[in-house]
């Protein structure tokens, strides 16, 4: 059965201690779990930001990640009340993985049906895979993971990670007049640095930092074959702090310098 799902227990919890804290990775048993809020606000971070969990969100994660941590917020003005669902098996983890990797790992659902009202009618059994059939346990985790799963479709009817490149690109395409940071727009963007480039890597075929690069060349051919600004100018309006800088850039996209472009009648594809 070790590469099926079954649980391991079902814990009802508050807490109004600022100095509970939980952080990964853990150790011992691998095991994936759920901690959904029933009341007052905890806070959860991960690689991919920090997120609030106020009533009816709750969180995915798997034990071993070294990313997270969870925690009773300093500010907080009430206990936070939530319900902890761990289980395990290799398919679950697998499940959990795609999920997270899909979606991220905060959820929001109802909590007078469904999975989570399944859970709180069980929250009195600590140990719970000895209250449970085989068959029953693995039924159980199935369910959270489908409730959890329909959620996303429900709430999110795009893939989040088109959503996300959609974003960038927006992002991108508003402010090719200033100097554009990686870390600054996965910040904006609420996700890590690393996760960003390498979903858009996978989507778009590229780099973020070649992407961003030939949309301001795009623009800048653009410039030449419309306006009458300088090199200097467009330089400038590109977000460049030294002409000699944008003209290398050119040269090696484009492979002319700007000013024999603007002598050109041939159009380029970036």
């Amino acid at each position: 059965m070790a590469t099926f799902w079954r649980p391991l227990c079902i814990e009802k919890e508050a807490q109004s201690d600022t100095e509970y804290y939980r952080h990964g990775p853990g150790t011992g048993e691998h095991y994936c779990f759920i901690q959904y809020t029933l009341s007052g606000r905890g806070i959860y971070t991960d690689a991919t930001g920090t997120y609030s969990l106020p009533p009816g969100k709750m969180i995915l994660g798997d034990v071993r990640n070294p990313d997270y941590e969870y925690y009773y917020p300093k500010d907080a003005t009430e206990p936070w009340e939530f319900i902890w669902f761990g289980f395990i098996g290799n398919s679950a983890r697998a499940a959990v993985a795609e999920l997270i990797t899909r979606n991220g790992p905060v959820y929001e659902l109802p909590a007078d049906k469904g999975a989570i009202a399944t859970l709180l009618e069980y929250n009195s059994y600590n140990g719970l895979t000895y209250e449970l059939t085989p068959f029953d346990g693995m039924k159980l985790v199935t369910d959270v993971l489908a409730d959890i799963a329909a959620s996303c479709w429900s709430q999110h009817p795009e893939d989040s990670r088109s959503v996300l490149i959609r974003k960038v690109q927006q992002y991108v395409g508003n402010n090719l007049d200033k100097p554009i940071r990686t870390e600054k727009l996965a910040s904006e963007l609420l996700v890590s640095r690393e996760h960003l480039s390498r979903i858009f890597k996978i989507h778009i075929g590229t780099t973020l930092h070649d992407y961003i690069l030939r949309q301001k060349m795009s623009l800048a051919c653009k410039l030449l074959r419309e306006t009458r600004l300088s090199t200097k100018e467009i330089s400038a309006r590109l977000g460049y702090d030294r002409p000699s800088q944008f003209t290398r850039t050119f040269k090696r996209l484009v492979h002319v310098p700007p000013t024999q472009f603007r002598q050109m009648k041939t159009n380029v594809v970036l």
